[in-house]
C-alpha cells in the first residue's frame, strides 16, 4: 500500500500541495510581521521551515517573559529563543510557529502581537514605536 502511495505519485503530490501551502503561511507571516513591525524586528530564515525566528530590535531580553504572557493572553503562542544563543541576547528573540494557523488568521494573530508587543514595551518602560509604524 505504501508502495503504491509512493510509485503512484502521490507522495510527491502530496508534498508539493504541502510546501505551496507552507510557503503561502510564511510569506503571509512575514509579510504581517514587516507591515506590523517595520524596523522594529529582524526575521532569520525567512525562506524555509515552520517556524519564524525573530529578534524584537527595541525590546530587551528582560521583556521576553512579559510578552509571551501578554501574547498569551491574546491567544497567540511565541516561544523563547533565548536557549539558542550561544551567549545570553540584548534582545528578545522568539520562535512563532505557524504551520498549524491557517493562512487567513495569521495576520489577525500578528495584529494581536503587535498589541502586546506595544502594552509589553509600556510596561517595561521602554518606548515603543507607534502602531503601524
Amino acid at each position: 500500500m505504501l508502495a503504491d502511495f509512493i510509485n503512484g505519485g502521490y507522495y510527491e503530490r502530496r508534498l508539493r500541495r504541502a510546501a505551496r501551502l507552507y510557503h503561502a503561511k510564511r510569506v503571509a507571516l512575514v509579510d504581517a510581521l514587516s507591515s506590523s513591525f517595520g524596523s522594529d524586528i529582524r526575521i532569520f530564515g525567512k525562506a524555509a521551515g515552520l517556524h519564524a525566528f525573530v529578534q524584537f530590535k527595541r525590546l530587551p531580553e528582560h521583556g521576553a517573559l512579559p510578552l509571551i504572557e501578554r501574547a498569551r493572553q491574546y491567544g497567540v503562542g511565541v516561544y523563547s529563543a533565548t536557549r539558542y544563543f550561544a551567549t545570553p541576547p540584548k534582545y528578545a528573540a522568539f520562535l512563532i510557529g505557524f504551520g498549524a494557523t491557517p493562512t487567513d488568521h495569521i495576520a489577525e494573530g500578528v495584529r494581536r502581537l503587535a498589541l502586546a508587543y506595544q502594552e509589553t514595551m509600556r510596561e517595561i518602560g521602554s518606548p515603543a514605536r507607534s502602531e503601524g509604524a
